[in-house]
């Protein structure tokens, strides 16, 4: 089976001008077997191609087997396998490369073959061949079409071996799905077999939703270690400005729960996290109106409490979540920075791509932060504060086979400040500023 034409026929005949009763005798004969299997509805969805034929009148005959079988398959451009054979590297002259190339183009039959002999003694091969390489029926060996009678013979076995074709497609895709139908039996048994203290409903034959399988942990939880950097700017009326700096090594935690996600398909996107982490009770340095440096104790806080929802498509999870986020900065006393409490509704988009399957991941979490409130930085800096938050977070997450699960991340939480009326002291009634930083940290953790 090829692909070159050596020789380029006269015009092509009018094949649907001269469609006889005995042509579709021929069509009707393959139609019936597929019928004999029950799968003539079926046969149309089989997507097929048709090589170029060898040898003189190669593209006559061509013609010929294009003319019957249309009707009856889902015709390809030959263009589309020629493309699956270039980019795969396949060799369309041989059975493995035309299994190979059908394959990679999803098409389901590949139909060629050639021509022998000149004038009354050419002669066409046909074959039919499956995405396997596997002949699907007997080639048909008949006179080249070229007139009235060698037509009506022509088509008349080829409209057999269409149907023969079609209906060994049909069989064989019975057989596959049969034989899935036992694998899921055969693990829902050794399922049922290797669980104690569970029932389990009698396996249906494969009858139920399939979306009731889920891939994704129910329960996930994280312990771990971040690093916490602060940077707080306070622009003052009279151009002076107020900064504190400091570092917060943190213990970190992350739970992550699917309660619905064994039921499978929508269900399985609704989750639950609870996430936060606090300062190891380090002190930090604060600068001094008249520019001493004195240490204060300090203490920092975060919790995120989210509701959210993930729709997985076929390579990643997107979603969005709502909920409370607090953050907070508790100094010592001191005569410049004040304790700053972060009350926020937190707004996420959420992003989750696979990289090796379960064992590595990357994720993406951002969004606004609408603050509700602002601890001790009113009324020191102003009769009232108002602030706008914005975080992001991106990071590798994965798990292995027996629950163990691992995470890093690095992210950003800032806050944009503005101050209304006097403060406190004159001297530091406040205009604008910002709050925020950067941290980072790995987790370990377990999940079922």
């Amino acid at each position: 089976m090829g692909m070159d034409v050596t020789k380029v026929d006269s015009e092509p005949l009018d094949w649907k001008s001269t469609l006889t009763a005995m042509q579709r005798l021929g069509l009707g004969m393959g139609v019936l077997v597929l019928g004999m299997v029950g799968a003539s509805t079926a046969s149309a969805q089989w997507a097929t191609a048709v090589l170029e034929f060898e040898g003189p009148g190669g593209r006559r005959a061509r013609g010929a087997v294009i003319e019957v079988i249309d009707e009856w398959v889902d015709l390809q451009d030959l263009g589309r396998l020629e493309a699956a054979a270039a980019e795969t590297g396949a060799d369309l002259g041989t059975d493995e490369g035309i299994a190979q190339a059908a394959r990679a183009a999803r098409i389901s039959m590949v139909v060629g073959g050639q021509v022998t002999g000149r004038g009354r003694r050419a002669r066409v091969q046909v074959r039919f061949v499956d995405a396997t390489g596997s002949e699907l029926t007997s080639a048909v060996d008949a006179s080249l079409p070229r007139n009235r009678r060698s037509r009506q013979r022509f088509n008349q076995l080829l409209g057999s071996a269409v149907g023969e074709a079609l209906a060994a497609l049909d069989r064989n895709a019975q057989a596959e799905r049969a034989a899935e139908e036992e694998r899921e039996a055969a693990e829902f048994d050794a399922l049922a077999e290797g669980s104690e203290g569970e029932e389990y409903e009698p396996y249906d034959g494969g009858g139920g939703d399939d979306s009731a399988e889920t891939k994704f942990p129910m329960v996930r939880a994280l312990v771990g270690l971040d690093g916490r950097a602060r940077n707080m700017n306070v622009n003052l009326e009279n151009g002076f400005r107020r900064t504190y700096e400091a570092f917060f090594p943190q213990f970190s935690f992350a739970i992550e729960a699917r309660p619905l996600a064994f039921l499978g398909g929508p269900y399985a996107g609704i989750f639950l996290s609870l996430d936060g982490a606090v300062d190891l009770g380090l002190s930090t340095e604060v600068e001094r109106v008249g520019g001493s440096i004195v240490p204060v104790d300090t203490s920092a806080f975060r919790i995120n409490i989210l509701a959210g929802y993930l729709y997985s498509l076929e390579f990643l999870e997107v979603g969005a979540s709502v909920g409370y986020a607090h953050d907070s900065f508790t100094l010592g006393p001191n005569d410049t920075i004040p304790s700053a409490t972060y009350g926020s509704l937190r707004l996420a988009v959420l992003l989750r791509v696979p990289l090796m399957e379960e064992l590595l991941g990357a994720f993406l979490d951002f969004g606004p932060r609408i603050v509700l409130g602002t601890g001790d930085l009113a009324p020191t800096y102003g009769t009232s504060a108002s602030a706008f938050g914005f975080d992001l977070v991106v990071g590798l997450m994965g798990a292995l086979d027996f629950g163990l699960t691992y995470a890093a991340r690095f992210g950003y939480v800032g806050y944009s400040l503005d101050f209304d009326g006097p403060g406190v002291l004159p001297q530091d009634t406040a205009v604008d500023g910002s709050d925020g930083g950067v941290f980072f940290g790995v987790q370990i953790g377990y999940q079922i």
